[in-house]
C-alpha cells in the first residue's frame, strides 16, 4: 500500500507568563585515570531529587564531555523565562587560570592554564545564560582535590565572578583560596550533604539559611571549610516558600501534590477550516494537512472546526501521555445538517458510507505504525473487525491475520490504535475491513 504524503505542521504553543521554577543539574565523576571523583554523581542526584521535591522543573546530567555540557547548559538557559527563578547546581572538577573560574568536563586531558580556555567550561558563561531569570542561584562544589598539576592554580580554588546585581547569588562550595572536601567515604560531599539537609527543612531565606549551612560544613571539617557566597538579590527567595519548618522528632502527616495531567492530539482534515479547542482558536487546517498538538489538557475536551459557515463539533477524551486522533470530513457535516433533533429516520446507507469515509481516512495512521522499526520486516494480510458503539466509538476492536507473521505488540499496538477512532453514525454497526501490508 502506497502511503499519500502528509505535511505535519508543529503547532507552538505559547509559553504560560506565570513564573516557574526551574533547575539545571551537573555532576562529573568519570574522569581519566587519578582524576576520577567519587561523589559528584551521588552530590548531583541527590540535589536534583531534593530541588525536584521542592517544586523545581528540573534537568539532571552526569559525567558530561565538553559537547554535551556546553549543549546542556544552553538548551536549559532557552527554556529560562524573565519571570522565573532559575538555579544551576555543578559537582565536579573546577579551576581558575588568569582570572577565569572554569568548570571541567570528563573528556579533556588538562596539560596546561592554556588547555582549560579550550577545553573546559568557562563559569562566567553560566552566569550569562541566566540573567534574563528573575532571580538566578549558582552554586559551585568545583574546588576538589585537583589531580591537572600542569594547571598551577588548580589549588587555589575558584575566583570571584560578577553576578548582575540584584537577581544573582553565587555560592561556593568553599573560600578563596581553599579546595573542597569530596566527602571521603561518604555518599555525598561534605558542603552537598548540609546545603541538602537545610534547603529540605529550613523555610529561611536564602541569605540566612546559608549561614546555617556553613556552620554545619564548619563542623564537619574540621573548620577548614567554609562556603563563600557572592552576589545580592532584591528580593527574598526561600526554597520552601510560606512552610514552617520541619521539626524531625514530631510525626510527619501525609504530602498531598496536585498536578495538571496532559496528552497529545493529532488532527487531520479532508476539509479547510479553523480549528478550535473548548472554543479557543488554535490553528487554521487545509485539506489533506495534519497537525500534531502537545500540552493538552486531559480530560474531556470539546474540538471543533469552522469550516466556511459552517462548524463540526466533537467530544474528545485526552488521555495522559498518550496521542488521540482527530479526524473531520466532509461526512461529518452531512450528519452536523441533521441536529439539534437529529435524524429522524436513520439512514444505515449513509451510515456505512461515513463509516467507509472514516476509516479509509486512518488507513495510512495503521501504515505508518507498521512500517515503524519494531515492525519492519512484517507483510501479510490482516482483517479488522470493529464493533461501533451507541456513541459512535469503538467498542472492541478483532484482528484476523490471513498470512504473514504478526507479533502480539503489534497487535495491541494497532487495536489501541483504531479504539481511539469515533465515527459519526446514527446506529451501532459491525463492520470489517482486510488490508495487505507488504514490504
Amino acid at each position: 500500500m502506497k502511503a499519500r504524503l502528509i505535511l505535519i505542521t508543529a503547532l507552538l504553543v505559547a509559553s504560560s507568563l506565570w513564573s516557574a521554577r526551574r533547575a539545571l543539574v551537573i555532576g562529573n565523576s568519570a574522569y581519566p585515570g587519578d582524576a576520577a571523583l567519587a561523589n559528584p554523581v551521588n552530590d548531583a542526584t541527590a540535589m536534583a531529587k531534593a530541588l525536584q521535591d521542592l517544586g523545581f522543573d528540573v534537568q539532571l546530567s552526569t559525567d558530561l564531555n565538553l559537547r554535551d555540557m556546553t549543549k546542556s547548559i544552553s538548551a536549559f538557559a532557552t527554556t529560562v523565562q524573565p519571570s522565573d527563578e532559575a538555579l544551576f547546581y555543578y559537582s565536579g572538577h573546577g579551576a581558575q587560570a588568569s582570572g577565569i573560574n572554569y568548570l571541567i568536563p570528563i573528556d579533556k586531558e588538562i596539560g596546561s592554564e592554556e588547555d582549560l580556555e579550550w577545553d573546559a567550561y568557562p563559569a562566567e558563561r553560566v552566569l550569562s545564560s541566566l540573567a534574563r531569570a528573575d532571580i538566578s542561584i549558582i552554586i559551585l562544589d568545583a574546588c576538589r582535590d585537583n589531580p591537572f598539576k600542569a594547571v598551577r592554580s588548580s589549588n587555589r580554588g575558584l575566583v570571584a565572578m560578577n553576578a548582575r546585581a540584584g537577581s544573582q547569588y553565587i555560592i561556593f562550595s568553599t573560600e578563596q583560596g581553599k579546595t573542597a572536601a569530596d566527602g571521603v567515604g561518604e555518599q555525598n560531599s561534605s558542603f552537598t550533604s548540609s546545603f541538602i539537609h537545610h534547603i529540605t527543612t529550613s523555610n529561611k531565606k536564602i541569605e540566612d539559611l546559608m549561614k546555617d549551612v556553613s556552620v554545619e560544613v564548619r563542623q564537619k571539617t574540621n573548620q577548614y571549610q567554609t562556603p563563600w557566597l557572592s552576589g545580592s538579590l532584591l528580593k527574598d527567595f526561600y526554597f520552601r516558600p510560606g512552610q514552617p519548618a520541619i521539626d524531625d522528632t514530631a510525626p510527619r502527616k501525609p504530602k498531598v501534590q496536585t498536578a495538571w495531567t496532559y496528552g497529545g492530539v493529532s488532527v487531520e482534515s479532508d476539509l479547510d477550516g479553523t480549528l478550535y479547542i473548548d472554543g479557543e482558536e488554535i490553528a487554521p487546517i487545509v485539506q489533506g494537512q495534519q497537525i500534531s498538538i502537545s500540552d493538552v489538557k486531559a480530560g474531556s475536551r470539546k474540538f471543533s472546526l469552522q469550516s466556511g459557515q459552517q462548524s463540526i463539533q466533537k467530544d474528545i477524551r485526552i488521555q495522559k501521555d498518550q496521542v488521540i486522533s482527530v479526524f473531520f470530513s466532509p461526512a461529518d457535516l452531512n450528519s452536523m445538517a441533521t441536529e439539534p433533533g437529529g435524524p429522524t429516520n436513520p439512514d444505515p446507507t449513509s451510515d456505512l458510507n461515513i463509516v467507509q469515509t472514516t476509516i479509509k481516512s486512518r488507513v495510512q495512521r495503521l501504515t505508518s505504525i507498521l512500517r515503524k522499526e519494531a515492525f519492519k520486516d512484517f507483510s501479510g494480510t490482516i482483517t479488522f473487525r470493529l464493533f461501533i458503539g451507541k456513541t459512535g466509538t469503538v467498542d472492541q476492536v478483532n484482528l484476523e491475520l490471513s498470512d504473514g507473521r504478526f507479533s502480539d505488540q503489534a497487535s495491541k499496538i494497532l487495536r489501541d490504535e483504531i479504539k481511539t477512532w469515533t465515527f459519526n453514525i446514527a446506529n451501532p454497526a459491525d463492520y470489517a475491513f482486510t488490508l495487505r501490508f507488504s514490504q
